[in-house]
């Protein structure tokens, strides 16, 4: 699951990695959006696959990134994956 897999790089993969990754799947990210990513989702959980992203976490996101960049991390987010 994309969004398992982005909790993990932006948690836990040093921040190049994380940066690679997010590059990998369309978008650009600076060490320092990275980091204010990483206070968002600090409490990420993978209860959230089942119950959803927390609006307050996307909005806070859509913020940071704004609007274009946000539709780009968002697929990602909400992506499932299920086969």
């Amino acid at each position: 699951m994309k969004q398992v897999e982005l909790f993990n790089y932006l948690n836990n993969a040093p921040i190049d990695e994380a940066r690679k990754f997010a590059r990998k799947n369309g978008i650009e990210l600076s060490a320092a959006e990275v980091e204010k990513l990483r206070y968002i989702f600090r409490d990420a959980s993978v209860v959230w696959v089942i119950t959803g992203i927390p609006e307050t976490h996307l909005r806070a996101t859509k913020k940071l990134l704004g609007k274009e960049r946000f539709k780009v991390i968002e697929k990602l987010l909400l992506e499932k994956n299920v086969r």
